[in-house]
Parts: C-alpha cells; sequence; structure tokens
C-alpha cells in the first residue's frame, strides 16, 4: 500500500470521488480535500484539474453553480494528460452547464471544444459538447434544431440514427454521416 499522499493514491482518491459522485456526493466531496491539498503540494496540475472536474459534477448534483470548477479544470488540466476527463471535456461540461442560463455562451464555448487541435481523437468530449449545442438551441426554442443535433449525436454512437419519432412514433435507422468531432457537424 502506498502512502494517502503518494501520486497514485491522490489519483485513486479523485477517481473514487468521480466515480460516486452520482450516489454519495458527500462522501465525493469529502476525498477531494486531502487529494486536492496533496495534488497542490505535488504539483500535479492534472490531478488538481480532475479534482475541480468533479467538484464541478457535485455542485451540478447539488443544484449549486458549476461553472468555475469546470473553468478552473479546463485552464488546469495539461492537453494530452492520460487517465481521466481531458481539458476539453471540462470545457464541454462548462457549455453544458451555460446552456440553461447563457445559451450563447454555451454555444461559443461548445464550438471552441469542436474546434480545438486534436479533439476529434476525444469522442466524449466532442459528444458532450455537442449535446450543449443541441441544449442551447432547445433553450433559444429553436426545438426542431435541437431534435436534429440530438439524432446526429445518438448516430454518431454507433453509426445509426433514429429517423420518424417526430412522425408518429415509428423509428427507422440511417447511416450516420459525420464522426463526434467533424467541424461540419456542428
Amino acid at each position: 500500500m502506498c502512502h494517502e499522499d503518494h501520486p497514485a493514491a491522490v489519483r485513486g482518491q479523485w477517481l473514487e470521488a468521480w466515480l460516486t459522485a452520482g450516489s454519495d456526493c458527500g462522501g465525493a466531496g469529502e476525498l477531494l480535500s486531502p487529494a486536492w491539498t496533496a495534488a497542490v503540494m505535488a504539483g500535479d496540475d492534472a490531478t488538481v484539474g480532475r479534482i475541480a472536474h468533479v467538484q464541478g459534477v457535485l455542485a451540478m448534483h447539488r443544484g449549486d453553480p458549476a461553472a468555475e470548477h469546470f473553468q478552473e479544470a479546463a485552464d488546469t488540466i495539461p492537453l494530452g494528460a492520460p487517465a481521466g476527463p481531458s481539458a476539453a471535456m471540462s470545457l464541454a461540461a462548462l457549455a453544458v452547464v451555460r446552456s440553461g442560463i447563457a445559451p450563447r455562451a454555451a454555444r461559443r464555448t461548445a464550438r471552441r471544444v469542436l474546434t480545438q487541435s486534436g479533439v476529434r481523437g476525444d469522442s466524449w468530449a466532442c459528444l458532450v459538447a455537442r449535446y450543449a449545442l443541441a441544449l442551447a438551441d432547445h433553450q433559444e426554442g429553436r426545438t426542431g434544431r435541437a431534435l436534429r443535433r440530438a439524432r446526429r449525436i445518438l448516430a454518431s454512437l454507433d453509426g445509426t440514427a433514429f429517423t420518424g419519432l417526430a412522425r408518429g412514433g415509428r423509428s427507422t435507422r440511417t447511416e450516420a454521416t459525420s464522426p463526434p468531432g467533424d467541424p461540419d457537424h456542428v
């Protein structure tokens, strides 16, 4: 077993907090405090950023403002840091948070994610950013556009989309045309 300040133990704490955030916000929050202190003392920017990401997730579950946490995570996680949410993913989560209160800002943030160099390999961040665009469209009353975006998101998950749901509930499958990170598919 490694000491609780060992980098592997600290990474384990943020990961445990992230994995339990949806079912035990209090327990997850308790794991983050000592992990944050150890990560800061070790100068581990990736872990500090990922702790901020989890704090954002916890804030969302509690109904508290989460934008500041996701912004901190996006600013702190180094590009290409392995084993956890990327900076692009935190930025995409920020776009989702903004979509309900500031749709234009959400759209700008989501597009920033989708146009970042190398983001095409980060399917998770691309999907969440595209989801934020759909939410922003919905928030602005563009329900048809939001529905089309949502269908394209679903299509990108397995190469097919369900169409026809708006036409009486029957669904047929059609092939997806663009991968999740395709900037023309924004």
